[in-house]
């Protein structure tokens, strides 16, 4: 959980001076999805080289058909709880603020919202779903304060990203996305859900 805050501490100033020295000038989404890469491969890192577990421990198992369904299911949910959630919640001054700026030009290219989509997907679902509720259940016993505790944590990554009134905007998505992950106890439905929600954007 620590590493997933990474990118915003020290962490993504290192990253990106790494990749100036390159003589490249990203953008702040090139950022975002390279922070969100590199500590992806630093969490299966840890699961399988220092816990010596395998990627099951997280919920990563493989994807059958009917979980795709569950996904799928669950993105139809959060689409729709979103358009009424998201319209009575979502604050007027965001439309107007440097984040919706870069919200839209990331929607301008197909390419990038793809590629953001998976990442994010990716990251956030193996994170703040898989590993933050599996582990937090070994250590409590439950479900469901792994899933509070990693959907608090998620939100606060939002929040300093999209500024603190996003939050209750994200609530929505971020308690149908654990309560999906408690009842399948697998990974594929939220990356799924996840992936079609932010592509959809």
């Amino acid at each position: 959980m620590l590493v997933a805050v990474a990118p915003y501490t020290r962490f993504s100033w290192f990253l990106y001076r790494a990749v100036q020295a390159t003589g490249t000038r990203p953008n702040p989404w090139q950022m975002a999805v390279l922070c969100m890469a590199v500590q992806l491969v630093l969490l299966l890192g840890i699961v399988t080289l220092w816990e010596e577990r395998p990627l099951a421990s997280l919920g990563a198992v493989a994807l059958r058909r009917s979980e795709l369904l569950w996904g799928i299911i669950g993105f139809v949910i959060i689409r729709t709880g979103d358009f009424v959630w998201g319209s009575a919640m979502i604050p007027p001054s965001f439309e107007h603020s440097a984040q919706h700026e870069l919200a839209v030009a990331v929607t301008q290219s197909s390419v990038w919202r793809v590629i953001f989509a998976i990442s994010a997907s990716l990251f956030e679902e193996c994170f703040f779903r898989g590993y933050t509720i599996e582990r937090v259940a070994e250590i409590t016993g439950s479900l469901w304060f792994g899933a509070i505790l990693g959907t608090v944590v998620d939100l606060y990554i939002h929040a300093v990203s999209w500024g603190a009134s996003m939050v209750v905007y994200y609530a929505f998505s971020e308690f149908c996305l654990a309560t999906l992950y408690i009842w399948r106890r697998n990974l594929p439905p939220c990356i799924i859900a996840h992936f079609l929600m932010d592509a959809s954007r």
